[in-house]
C-alpha cells in the first residue's frame, strides 16, 4: 500500500513494518508486547501515525536502526504544538458558582512547551503526568477527557466532594455575613486537620510506625474536624497511597472554597456593628457550644469507625481517651446550655433543646456501632455468654411448651 506525500510515492508505515515481520517470520507479539496494539499500527486504521518511542521498539526488534525503519515511509514527526495534552493525576481545577454548587477536572498542560520540550511532571505537586491511556497507549487528545476514546479506559481517579465541604459553600455561606464567617472559621480548622494527618501518613515508613504515632498520642494533637485515615494491617502501602491521593484533593479542594468564602465576605454587608453587646456575647457562647457538640460528634464517628484497628489494652486506652473528652465536652456543652438559657429565663429556647437531642441521638447511635463491631470482632467475651445463655433459656422454654402441649 502506497500513499502519496508532498508529491512522492511513499509506503504507509504499517504496511513496511508487515511486510519486514512476515519476511523474518515473526509473530506480532514477537514485534511489539501489546498484540492489539502493532495489530493497528499494521492496518493503518486506528493508528496511522505511531508514536517515535513505539517505532523505536519496532526497530530493535526487527534488528534494524529506527532511520532504517522509517525510510521511505509517510511516517512523520507529529505536530508538537497542537492537540496533544498531559493530565495531572494529583492537581485539579475547581469551579465554584454562585448557589455554592462545585464541579472539578484534573488540570491539564500542553504535551510540549513552546520550545518542543516532552512535559513529564506537573508543576504543582511533581507528579508524573498521564500522556497516553495506560491500555491501548492512545495520547490524550483533549483536554477535557476523563475516559480514553480509544476503548473507554478511565484516565484517573475520581474523588467524590465531601458532604462536609459541601455543606460549607451553601446558599446561606455566601449571602450571609455571620453564616460566611462561621463556615469559613470551621473550614480553617478542617483544612488544618487535614494537612496534619497528611503529613503525619507521608512520614509512617510502615503499619507499624503508623500505630505507634497514634498509641503515643499523636492523635491528642490533632482536631477532630477530619477523619483518622483508615490504614489497614497487611495494606499499608496500598492504604497509603489511597489515604494520601484522598487528602491531597481535599487540601486543593479547602484552598479553593477559602479563596471563595474569603471573596465573598469583602462583597458582603457587615451587620455585626449593628449587633448589641448582649447579641454578640450570645452568640459567641451559642457557636462555642455548637463547636464542642461537632467535636463530639466526629469523636464519637472516629472511635466507632477505629475501634476494630487495636485490641486488648490498646483498644481499652484509645477508648478511655475518648470517653475522658467527651465527657469533659458534656459537661461545657451543659454548662453553656445553662447560661445561653439565663439571657432571655421565658424565651424560647427550642434550638438549644435541639441541639442537645442531637448529640445524645448520635451518642446512642454510635455506641450501638461501637458494641456491633466488637461483637462482630469477636473482642466481647461477655457479650457472647450472654447471648449463649439466653439462646439455651429460650430453647428450654420452647421444649417445656411442647411437652405440656403433649
Amino acid at each position: 500500500m502506497l500513499t502519496k506525500h508532498k508529491g512522492i510515492i511513499k509506503m504507509k508505515i504499517g504496511q513496511k513494518i508487515k511486510e519486514i515481520r512476515e519476511e523474518k517470520d515473526l509473530k506480532q507479539v514477537a514485534v511489539l508486547d501489546n498484540q492489539g496494539q502493532i495489530s493497528q499500527i499494521e492496518k493503518g486504521v486506528k493508528i496511522k501515525r505511531p508514536k517515535e518511542a513505539t517505532l523505536r521498539i519496532i526497530a530493535k526488534k526487527l534488528d534494524m536502526s529506527f532511520e532504517e525503519l522509517i525510510e521511505g515511509t509517510d511516517w512523520s514527526p507529529r505536530d508538537k504544538s497542537k492537540g496533544q495534552f498531559v493530565i495531572s493525576p494529583a492537581s485539579y481545577e475547581f469551579k465554584i458558582d454562585d448557589s455554592g454548587f462545585i464541579s472539578c477536572l484534573n488540570s491539564t498542560f500542553p504535551k510540549y512547551n513552546k520550545n518542543g520540550d516532552l512535559t513529564e511532571f506537573c508543576p504543582h505537586t511533581g507528579e508524573k503526568l498521564i500522556a497516553n491511556c495506560t491500555n491501548c497507549g492512545r495520547e490524550i487528545e483533549d483536554s477535557d477527557y476523563a475516559y480514553c476514546i480509544g476503548c473507554g479506559t478511565k484516565l484517573t481517579d475520581k474523588w467524590a466532594i465531601p458532604e462536609n465541604l459541601n455543606n460549607l459553600i451553601t446558599p446561606e455561606s455566601l449571602t450571609d455575613f455571620g453564616f460566611c464567617t462561621e463556615n469559613l472559621d470551621r473550614l480553617m480548622a478542617y483544612s488544618s486537620d487535614v494537612v496534619v494527618w497528611y503529613n503525619t501518613l507521608k512520614e509512617c515508613t510502615s503499619h507499624e510506625d503508623w500505630v505507634n504515632k497514634i498509641n503515643k498520642g499523636w492523635v491528642s494533637r490533632i482536631g477532630n474536624s477530619f477523619r483518622m485515615p483508615r490504614i489497614r494491617e497487611g495494606k499499608f502501602e496500598i492504604d497509603k497511597k489511597h489515604e494520601l491521593n484522598g487528602m491531597l484533593f481535599e487540601i486543593q479542594l479547602c484552598s479553593k472554597v477559602e479563596k471563595k468564602l474569603r471573596k465573598t465576605l469583602t462583597h458582603l454587608t457587615n451587620t455585626e456593628e449593628t449587633k448589641t453587646s448582649s447579641d454578640k456575647i450570645y452568640e459567641g457562647l451559642f457557636n462555642t457550644m455548637q463547636n464542642l457538640i461537632n467535636e463530639n460528634v466526629t469523636t464519637m464517628q472516629n472511635a466507632s469507625f477505629m475501634i476494630a484497628s487495636f485490641q486488648g489494652k490498646d483498644r481499652d486506652a484509645y477508648t478511655e481517651t475518648n470517653r475522658k473528652l467527651i465527657e469533659t465536652n458534656e459537661k461545657s456543652i451543659s454548662k453553656l446550655a445553662d447560661l445561653l438559657k439565663s439571657f432571655d429565663p421565658d424565651g424560647d429556647h427550642s434550638e438549644i433543646e435541639q441541639k442537645l437531642k442531637s448529640i445524645k441521638s448520635e451518642k446512642i447511635s454510635e455506641t450501638q456501632n461501637s458494641d456491633e463491631k466488637i461483637s462482630e470482632d469477636g473482642n466481647s467475651e461477655t457479650d457472647a455468654a450472654e447471648n449463649a445463655d439466653r439462646n439455651n433459656k429460650n430453647a428450654e422454654n420452647k421444649k417445656d411448651k411442647e411437652s405440656k402441649n403433649e
